[in-house]
């Protein structure tokens, strides 16, 4: 197993998934309209190169339609065409998210 997934996985038992979730759903509320997976990796853990600790969670929001896909960038060095998530905007919703 890779190292970066055997220790995505540890932190994973200690009962992190549901509180790395939220960490990315408030990064995604305040103050961000949208990020890639790695733009944030690098928000909630600066000098991390560990995708298996945020795109699981991202993938498993997609899929609760917890947050939605927008747009695609070309992202790194060799130029990977990557999508970026938000949180889904419901009708009504605009006037809070002005605030």
């Amino acid at each position: 197993m890779h190292k970066n997934s055997l220790e995505a996985y540890k932190e994973g038992t200690k009962g992190t998934f549901k509180s790395r979730s939220q960490k990315i759903f408030e990064c995604l509320w305040y103050g961000h309209k949208e990020l890639t997976d790695r733009e944030i990796l690098h928000s909630l853990y600066p000098g991390s190169d560990n995708k298996n600790l945020i795109s699981p969670r991202c993938t498993e929001m997609l899929k609760e339609r917890v947050l939605e896909e927008v747009g695609e960038r070309m992202e790194g060095v060799f130029r990977v065409r990557v999508v970026g998530v938000k949180m889904p905007v419901k009708e009504g919703q605009q006037e809070v998210l002005a605030l």
